[in-house]
């Protein structure tokens, strides 16, 4: 005889639920052009999503046309009961082209009990005239959930400007985690650590640098480090140049190594 599915034991629907919601790409937040907030499957345009799920319920966005996550939560009113918010756990959130204020407005959306089960966030601000920044309310979130790994893709800062790329680095490592060992990475001289202690300073006067937490993570807009624009921008830019390279043991090698593991790992 036929056993439907909610007619199954409550454990057995969630074991199927949590694969069911599950997207390898990650869930990308949307918003339609009424300026509400969906949680949609794949990226827009993905052949191979449309022929996963089929004919189903799209939302439309400016000229997309996006695939609502979850389709279980437009059957009936038991299935969205129940498969409403499960999607979070299993599934990395991406906010692609939208300032991390954004990221403030989704966790305020959400019940409190659901921050504690968020695993990732992935935010990738689009280039604007404006410096993107993060919203104290969402650092205070990634204190206050240290599980879940907010990855921050900044799209100013490139291996192709060795200053800015550097001196951020810096601010976050230094100013912002405390990390007192990455000073001695950009130069051997006691004095140039002097110096850029007193540029921290002066950054902490402008607009002072809060708190960080480990699971914050800052990325650069290439995950690919550029060493060709690396070392280009070394030699056009006055700091690298005459600031740092020459107090170095190994010069601009050792600063070579340093734009790497940040923009490979983050900082």
């Amino acid at each position: 005889m036929a056993m439907s599915l909610l007619s199954l034991p409550g454990e057995i629907r969630n074991a199927i639920y949590r694969f069911v919601l599950y997207e390898p790409e990650g869930l990308d937040y949307v918003e339609d052009n009424a300026g509400v907030g969906w949680l949609c499957a794949g990226r827009a345009g993905s052949s191979t999503v449309a022929e996963r799920y089929g004919p189903i319920m799209i939302q439309k966005t400016k000229n997309e046309r996006r695939i609502v996550s979850n389709q279980l939560q437009f059957v009936c009113r038991q299935l969205r009961s129940e498969t409403k918010t499960p999607s979070i756990p299993y599934n990395d959130i991406h906010f692609r082209g939208y300032d991390a204020s954004v990221v403030s407005t989704f966790l305020e959306s959400l019940p409190v009990y659901l921050h504690s089960v968020i695993k990732q966030i992935n935010v990738y601000p689009a280039p604007g005239p404006k410096e993107p920044t993060v919203q104290l309310d969402v650092i205070a979130f990634c204190h206050d959930q240290p599980k879940c790994t907010f990855n921050f893709y900044h799209p100013l800062i490139s291996s192709s400007n060795a200053t800015q790329l550097l001196f951020t680095a810096f601010m976050i490592k230094h100013g912002a985690r405390g990390d007192t060992t990455f000073i001695q990475k950009l130069s051997d001289a006691p004095h140039m650590h002097a110096y850029l202690e007193t540029l921290l300073k002066e950054r902490h006067v402008e607009a002072p640098i809060p708190s960080i937490a480990p699971n914050m993570i800052f990325h650069t807009s290439d995950t690919t480090f550029d060493e060709a624009a690396f070392r280009k921008s070394c030699c056009a830019r006055s700091i690298p140049r005459m600031l740092l390279i020459p107090t170095l043991v190994n010069g601009i090698e050792d600063l070579l190594e340093v734009a790497k593991d940040c923009v490979e790992n983050g900082f």
